[in-house]
């Protein structure tokens, strides 16, 4: 039987091997475009549902823990999707919605989503708790808890395709923990990844802004578009950055 060392094992990367996911992550988009943007698609109607409850004003401390809950539940929800859809792509299967949201929520794959979710809101909850302690909005205290929130988002990007293309055979804590030891590793390129990911979010946050001048509140619209477009993006390049950070043996 093999050793969890011998099965996983991390491949050599170059400083600038985050602009080389990033251009790898839109060649991946580009082969199954229609069925990508299909897989991810709860997270547009999620995100949505979170948008409008912010514009009717319906705010509590509740319903504040129930969206921070929903986003992190649903973002790794549609990564899921999107590395099985591509992984059928890839074996030569057909992607029927069916059955692939049928293996999103299989009970084995949902694991280190669950794990993820309980620590994004542990994290969440110590954030809150520690500032209503102090009675003070602290800066380095908040910069500290948006850093921890970014890096667990940035886990999950790997953790999920590693859970996946290992057919899910490791605890959920270990394939967590292989993912911060991966992004730890590879900082650099993986900062490249960040960064980017970051440049283009703002920039698409922009073009909606200016579409809002012409078009007024249907520009919300055109934001979703991106947004879905942006989050199946970052799905293909977290495909990208797994494999050329992890070999199974």
């Amino acid at each position: 039987m093999l050793a969890k060392q011998d099965i996983i094992q991390f491949n050599k990367t170059r400083i600038f091997d985050g602009f080389n996911w990033v251009v790898s992550g839109v060649k991946i988009l580009m082969t199954k475009p229609f069925k990508l943007l299909l897989a991810s698609l709860p997270f547009l109607f999620g995100f949505a549902g979170i948008m409008w409850f912010n514009i009717q004003g319906i705010y509590s401390a509740s319903a504040g823990l129930l969206a921070a809950f929903v986003l992190s539940l649903i973002f790794p929800l549609s990564l899921q999707a999107i590395v099985l859809a591509y992984k059928e792509f890839e074996e030569g299967r057909k992607i029927y919605l069916a059955r692939l949201y049928a293996q999103v929520f299989s009970f084995n794959k949902l694991r280190v989503i669950l794990v993820y979710v309980l620590l994004v809101l542990f994290c969440s909850l110590a954030s809150n708790y520690l500032f209503s302690l102090i009675e003070a909005d602290s800066a380095i205290m908040n910069y500290t808890f948006q850093c921890v929130f970014i890096i667990l988002q940035f886990i999950i990007l790997l953790a999920v395709p590693l859970n996946i293309y290992s057919k899910s055979q490791f605890k959920p804590f270990y394939v967590l923990f292989l993912s911060l030891k991966a992004l730890l590793r590879n900082f650099i390129p993986c900062l490249t990844l960040i960064i980017s990911a970051f440049v283009i979010l703002i920039l698409a946050i922009v073009i909606a802004k200016y579409v809002a001048v012409i078009v007024g509140k249907i520009a919300i619209v055109f934001y979703l578009f991106e947004l879905w477009v942006f989050v199946t993006w970052l799905g293909t390049t977290a495909i990208a950055m797994y494999k050329s950070i992890f070999h199974l043996g």
